[in-house]
């Protein structure tokens, strides 16, 4: 009897404590990876609406930044699978990228279009030449292609100079590298290109010459 009575006590025990821990195995909730799936627009001028459609993005402003070609932009409206951001002036064409909780995610280009268009003089004069200077004490001979960086500064093929010239946003002109025709690697005026044509400044502001 004495045995019956232990042995159902146990018996009892065990199930009331495996009772207690099925109860507290709750399901681990699963976190989603945000993604991003689309922009609409993909085109315009600064202060361009533009929603970023996606999944898992969440609701805290906060947690999101939105980067047009690398230049950060004002985030109007997030909920989980649309974030609406405003393009910021002189953003220029670009990839949009969105950081959430600290993933990145790219999307598609987006166009930029200038609008407030004014012409002046910058740098140069009527007579062809190879002077550095500023504004119109400079000279250029034949320029071709024409990059601009993050910075504002504008970076030309002086093609008949075989140069490669740096405008400054104020208008100060200088030689970035090349001397006279060759083909030599080198730093700055060491390096020598016969006529280059075309060029291109990335994001970190390196300058490809199509030489």
């Amino acid at each position: 009897m004495k045995n019956f009575i232990k042995n159902t006590f146990f018996l009892t025990l065990f199930i009331t404590l495996y009772n207690c821990s099925s109860s507290n195995d709750e399901p681990i909730p699963v976190i989603a990876n945000p993604s991003l799936t689309s922009i609409n627009p993909t085109s315009g001028p600064k202060e361009t609406l533009v929603s970023i459609n996606g999944e898992h993005f969440g609701t805290n402003v906060n947690a999101i930044q939105v980067f047009f070609n690398d230049t950060d932009a004002t985030i109007q409206t997030v909920t989980e699978t649309k974030i609406t951001a405003i393009v910021p002036s002189k953003a220029f064409t670009g990839l949009v990228k969105v950081i959430v909780n600290g993933t990145e995610l790219v999307g598609s280009e987006f166009t930029y279009i200038i609008t407030d268009i004014l012409v002046n003089s910058l740098a140069g004069n009527d007579t062809a030449g190879d002077a550095d200077g500023s504004g119109t004490s400079a000279s250029f001979k034949v320029p071709k292609g024409v990059a601009i960086d993050k910075q504002g500064n504008i970076y030309v093929a002086d093609a008949f100079n075989h140069r490669i010239r740096k405008i400054t946003p104020s208008g100060v002109v200088t030689t970035l590298a090349g001397s006279t025709a060759g083909d030599a690697n080198g730093t700055g005026t060491t390096a020598q290109f016969n006529r280059p044509l075309g060029l291109t400044v990335d994001s970190q502001g390196n300058v490809y010459v199509a030489d």
